[in-house]
């Protein structure tokens, strides 16, 4: 993850000429865990407005981000897809991401 992010911060946003850039993170929850890969995600989607990056994490469950800081980004989301989930798991994810009862 540190060898794409500086690629991407030094390299591809610096140099592309698209109008808009996406960087998909599939199991993001593996790099969320890790405390130093989620500064650097978090110090993307902090510059990804100015730098027209839409950042996309897709994982299976928020519950797979355990507590902390991972947590902390899953509540920056603009835009959350949902599917099915158990009672249990849609509270949980509802009140990480303040969504309505």
């Amino acid at each position: 993850m540190a060898a794409v992010t500086c690629w991407a911060e030094h390299v591809w946003l610096p140099q592309s000429t698209a109008a808009h850039r996406h960087l998909l993170l599939e199991e993001a929850w593996g790099l969320l865990l890790s405390p130093a890969t989620a500064e650097l995600i978090q110090r993307q989607l902090k510059n990804s407005r100015k730098a027209a990056l839409e950042l996309d994490v897709v994982m299976h469950t928020l519950s797979d981000l355990g507590d902390g800081k991972a947590q902390d980004l899953a509540r920056l989301c603009e835009i959350a897809h949902v599917g099915r989930l158990g009672p249990e798991e849609a509270a949980n994810v509802g009140a990480l991401l303040g969504l309505p009862h």
